[in-house]
């Protein structure tokens, strides 16, 4: 059983994968593994966590995949172990890539295809609602350019400066 400052870190942490869109227990089961001190079992994350074998077993799996642990079979003992992923830029890196970019890139398309479409319009509302959604497409293709720079392999000096000055206002 997680207690004390561990147990609200690790709910602190699942409430903020769920304010993101994420699962909780992805942030709980994250979380408690960071704070672990070594790979941990299954049934251990199961019974500290009180979350259902089946559906940790899922959990795990998924979290796995997407990079935000690791699964390790370990010879000596007859099982699995798990440890969560610490370099941390890597995690957001990752899900900058392969969720936000995707979903601003979608938004891109449709405030494209709905300028060109409102640009055609006879009327001046629809001129008007065109120059507004320009600027919204502006926006995404800069958003688009950002997240492919900031979730390169080697982020430039600039992105990386950027992104701790937006930390250390968040942290202000």
């Amino acid at each position: 059983m997680v207690t004390g400052s561990r147990a609200r870190f690790v709910e602190a942490v699942g409430r903020l994968m769920a304010a993101w869109s994420f699962k909780e227990a992805y942030g709980r089961i994250w979380a408690y593994l960071y704070l672990s001190p070594g790979p941990r079992p299954a049934r251990e994350v199961s019974r500290d966590l009180s979350i259902n074998r089946g559906q940790l077993s899922l959990l795990l799996r998924e979290m796995d995949q997407w990079g935000a642990i690791h699964r390790f079979h370990v010879p000596d003992r007859s099982g699995v172990v798990y440890r969560a992923e610490e370099r941390l830029w890597k995690m957001i890196r990752r899900v900058f890539r392969d969720r936000e970019r995707a979903e601003v890139e979608r938004a891109f398309e449709v405030f494209r295809t709905c300028q060109a479409d409102l640009a055609k319009g006879a009327s001046l509302t629809d001129r008007m609602a065109a120059r507004k959604v320009r600027r919204l497409t502006f926006l995404s293709a800069w958003a688009l350019e950002f997240l492919e720079r900031a979730t390169a392999e080697r982020p430039s000096f600039r992105v990386v400066r950027l992104f701790w000055r937006i930390q250390n206002a968040l942290m202000a």
